[in-house]
Formats: structure tokens, C-alpha cells, sequence
């Protein structure tokens, strides 16, 4: 998991930095909160697989 995880958050960077640059109002907002929100989720289970 320790591989996966920075390549999952690198990808969630890249959408979101896509989503800045082409979306705009309610629709960027929700892609921008979608992907923190993937993020986090990945984060977290990253760090609950960690403890033995």
C-alpha cells in the first residue's frame, strides 16, 4: 500500500488541478471537494492498514 498511496494522490492532484483550470462555479467546487474527499479516504485507510 505504501506504493499505491502517493500514486493515488498524485492523481487526485492532477483531477484537481484540471478541474481549476477548466470548470468554474458550483461544478469545480463539487470535483475540488470530491477529490479531498477521495483523497482523505485514501489517507485514512493507508493509515489504518499501517497499525498491526
Amino acid at each position: 500500500m505504501k506504493k499505491r498511496l502517493p500514486r493515488a494522490l498524485l492523481g487526485y492532484a492532477l483531477f484537481a488541478l484540471l478541474a481549476l483550470l477548466t470548470l468554474d462555479g458550483k461544478l469545480q467546487a463539487f470535483v475540488l471537494f470530491l477529490m479531498a474527499a477521495f483523497a482523505l479516504k485514501s489517507w485514512l485507510a493507508a493509515k489504518r492498514d499501517e497499525q498491526p
